[in-house]
């Protein structure tokens, strides 16, 4: 997964990478995807096999007393209801804490890769007041995960351990009307603590498991990006094509993906003959510099042809 991630991004156009930091991606490649390998090596295994000897047990729990089973299912409710609610809130926080380390990682890397510019002018106390920024929003996003995961993990032992109290009064009132006998009830417990202790499993991997679908969300944004310009197929130039070696540029106009209320080209028109040699000289900011891209074909004009 790390290495499709990473041919995605390097073959992506250049509008893609003016749009995002590089320590964005770094974080989508390293510790985005170090979280998914985790969870798709033990988190996700572990909830399938407490899914799996769950439902087995409810299996037998049918076999031995199906009113029994219908009593468990029935107190078992609230926490079926409420497991879709933590699910997206936890999904939403992992995505916004996933961002948050991007966008910190960012800031640690322009600064690190920059540091001549920040002791020239003398501007530390800024770049860490900004990282510290980033870092407690990502330590805020956090916290609350952790008060939704140890809310979500009492409420699932309060409902569990507390549906043991509600089956003995019940068993015995089955006892009472000679529906359950004392045996089938002893079956019917021990069954009950393997079913208890492979669901509060479920419950302690459900929210690593849930959340790494925000996390997934951050990488899907990337292999869901268009490219304008592609980096594979097209057509080859022609001998024919090399052999005449003119550059004629018709017509062009352009903005930057990035700043499209700025216009960089208007109805620009160049032509140059083979072997000759030409100099585009004008003003800073004129369009010189985006000439050249657009030769080089970094990207697209929005009208007109080279």
């Amino acid at each position: 997964m790390r290495q499709d991630v990473f041919e995605k991004i390097i073959n992506q156009d250049v509008a893609f990478f003016d749009a995002r930091r590089t320590g964005d991606l770094i974080s989508r490649l390293q510790a985005d995807t170090a979280k998914i390998e985790n969870a798709l090596a033990s988190q996700v295994a572990l909830l399938l096999k407490s899914a799996i000897y769950d439902v087995i047990v409810l299996f037998m729990f049918f076999k031995i007393s199906w009113k029994m089973t219908l009593f468990t299912l029935a107190i078992m409710l609230p926490t079926m209801c409420f497991g879709p609610v933590y699910g997206r809130a936890m999904r939403r926080l992992q995505k916004d804490i996933s961002d948050g380390k991007a966008a910190a990682s960012s800031l640690a890397e322009e600064a690190f890769s920059n540091v001549r510019t920040v002791k020239a002018f003398a501007t530390e106390d800024r770049e860490c007041a900004g990282y510290a920024e980033k870092n407690d929003h990502v330590f805020s996003k956090a916290r609350e995960a952790a008060l939704c995961y140890g809310f979500f993990q009492f409420v699932m032992q309060f409902v569990m351990f507390g549906s043991l109290d509600a089956l003995v009064y019940f068993a015995a009132y089955l006892n009472s009307e000679n529906e359950l006998t004392i045996g089938e009830f002893t079956s019917f417990q021990f069954y009950m603590f393997s079913f208890l202790l492979n669901f509060m499993l479920m419950a302690s991997v459900v929210g690593e498991v849930l959340g790494v679908f925000g996390t997934a969300a951050a990488i899907a944004e990337i292999f869901l990006y268009k490219s304008r310009v592609n980096t594979t197929g097209g057509v080859p130039v022609s001998a024919e094509t090399a052999e005449v070696g003119t550059l004629t540029l018709s017509s062009l106009e352009f903005k930057y993906p990035t700043k499209q209320d700025i216009q960089v080209l208007n109805s620009v028109s160049i032509k140059v003959e083979k072997n000759k040699t030409i100099a585009l000289v004008g003003t800073s900011g004129c369009g010189k510099s985006t000439i050249i891209q657009l030769v080089e074909r970094f990207y697209d004009p929005d009208a007109g042809q080279v």
